[in-house]
């Protein structure tokens, strides 16, 4: 039986109504707890019905294409191998202070894994995610994703999707997370990537791939710890080819940080010179990474003085190095 909304404290049903900006309400909340305090807790709050221990069992009771929502509490959930979000119109938000790193709910697979493309899969569309942390603990098939997106009109508020552990996956096998074909997802204040592994020399933080359309990123930071020359083709974001992108990948207010120092000197984006999409940057800065891309005659950047070239101007939407 479903957790309905009716069966709970009106405050907490706000709360969960305004967290997920669901303007038309919430349909059945699904409430997930780790620790005996948090399941007393949500009875002290009305939770009459199941309390899960696990997200993942949470959102199998879920329903398609009514606005459920699975709410889960401070804790790190091992949530097995390979899980697919494949319900429309369902969501998944973290209790606990909103932070872009060191969440209050770990989200993470700890078996060793043959599956070639991602670990947390999103195939469903119109899903929301907020305040939740993605990672990985065991050994991986060669290009894995820890969350790798294919739904469409997804957004991911406060969330932060970690590479690969160096301790048991070559530094190239893991990625942050993967768009195949997904159109109009929306990123705010999410970390890709993380400093707590060490990427190197082919590695991304975020592949696109197969014709993604309309990918927007507000106040978002890319990170990886780079400390040699041979890490200098690491790529933040790397298109995997001309049709990766095919209208317009917009990112603002958005950091790309190497904290392994200067002897790498990545570059921010990889992409090809035929590139379909316009790549806009608004307000993005650089910190001990070379450049903003490698080819960059669909790359534009306005204010951050990227460029002391007359006529380039900060503030004024330019195509760096391009004449």
């Amino acid at each position: 039986m479903g957790i309905k909304k009716r069966n709970l404290d009106d405050s907490l049903v706000s709360w969960v109504q305004q967290q997920m900006q669901l303007p038309l309400g919430v349909g059945n909340i699904k409430y997930v707890a780790a620790t005996s305090a948090w399941r007393q807790f949500l009875m002290d709050q009305g939770v009459a019905d199941t309390i899960y221990s696990n997200p993942k069992t949470a959102y199998d009771a879920c329903t398609a294409s009514q606005n459920d929502v699975v709410v889960v509490f401070p804790g790190s959930y091992d949530f097995g191998d390979v899980w697919t979000w494949s319900k429309a119109y369902t969501h998944m938000i973290g209790v606990g202070p909103v932070g872009m790193t060191q969440h209050p709910v770990e989200l993470y697979h700890s078996l060793d894994s043959t599956e070639t493309t991602g670990q947390f899969k999103v195939t469903g569309s119109g899903c929301m995610f907020k305040n939740l942390m993605w990672h990985h603990t065991a050994s991986a098939a060669a290009a894995v994703y820890n969350v790798y997106i294919t739904g469409d009109d997804c957004t991911f508020d406060y969330c932060q999707f970690a590479n690969g552990n160096d301790s048991v996956v070559s530094a190239a096998d893991m990625k942050g997370v993967g768009l195949i074909g997904a159109t109009d997802i929306v990123f705010r204040n999410c970390v890709i990537g993380g400093t707590e592994t060490e990427r190197t020399a082919s590695a991304a933080d975020m592949t696109l791939d197969t014709g993604c359309d309309n990918l927007f990123f507000y106040d978002c930071v890319f990170v990886a710890n780079l400390d040699a020359t041979a890490d200098a083709s690491h790529a933040f974001i790397e298109t995997a080819d001309a049709a990766a992108v095919t209208e317009l990948l917009y990112m603002e207010n958005c950091a790309f940080i190497n904290t392994g120092g200067h002897a790498a000197n990545p570059t921010a984006i990889i992409t090809q010179a035929d590139l379909a999409a316009a790549v806009v940057l608004r307000n993005c800065e650089l910190a001990g990474v070379a450049d903003f891309s490698d080819d960059e005659e669909k790359i534009w950047v306005s204010s951050g003085g990227h460029d002391d070239t007359p006529g380039k101007v900060a503030g004024v939407m330019i195509q760096p190095d391009v004449t």
